[in-house]
């Protein structure tokens, strides 16, 4: 299995910076990023975080703790590490090295810049969380920007892959939309901030776009060095 050069072009649109929408897209993200950092770091601002968990408050009962917690699995390293080495695995077996290149670089870059990130900014997680959460730092949202990653990738995958539309569209929609969700669950069970989730998201985005970017820089320039 291997990738037509139409296919790759089909959806540039969606991860290559170089693209006039890309590159508004990245400005946007880092504007939101600087002013995040400055409104909770520089500022101390925490009207709008306590503001969530308030409304959030209303709607606690176990039952929907139960499902939030379900739902935020999927964002766990200890489901995210397997499926991408399942990616991985399958896509080796099919010997196409341009998929396996991208998954692999965006799976473990993701986790060291978010770990780097986190270390940067040391903000203490919310009080009184619903579940147990693990005992690192709470900017950005691990489990927010390792979505963006992963499911992003799938996002990925099905423009290059799925030829259906219908089924593409509500293929796409659905990660989408799982993606928002699993940073919802994590304010929901108050395991991080409303703004360490916006801010998982806003980065993972740019990261993922980023990556993709880099790959593809290097390949050029490997495939111009072929050719001389």
């Amino acid at each position: 299995m291997h990738f037509a050069t139409d296919d790759k072009k089909k959806v540039k649109f969606l991860f290559a910076s170089g693209t006039r929408a890309t590159k508004v897209f990245l400005i946007s993200l880092f504007i939101l990023i600087f002013l995040l950092i400055m409104m909770v770091f520089v500022y101390g601002e925490d009207y709008f975080d306590r503001r969530v968990f308030d409304l959030l408050a209303l709607h606690i009962t176990p039952s929907r703790v139960r499902f939030m917690n379900a739902i935020s699995i999927l964002g766990n390293q200890a489901f995210l590490i397997p499926a991408n080495i399942a990616i991985l695995i399958y896509f080796v077996i099919r010997r196409n090295s341009y998929v396996v290149v991208r998954v692999a670089m965006v799976a473990i870059t993701s986790v060291l810049v978010m770990e780097w990130i986190k270390n940067i900014f040391h903000r203490v997680r919310p009080e009184n969380p619903l579940i147990s959460a693990h005992p690192n730092f709470s900017f950005p949202s691990g489990h927010s920007f390792m979505s963006v990653s992963f499911y992003g990738l799938l996002i990925w995958l099905t423009a290059m892959y799925i030829s259906n539309k219908k089924l593409q569209k509500l293929l796409i929609m659905l990660f989408l939309f799982l993606i928002l969700l699993i940073g919802f669950t994590r304010v929901y069970l108050r395991v991080h901030y409303a703004t360490d989730v916006i801010a998982g998201l806003c980065i993972g985005s740019a990261w993922l776009i980023l990556s993709f970017s880099i790959i593809d820089k290097i390949e050029s320039k490997l495939l111009t060095r072929e050719t001389n």
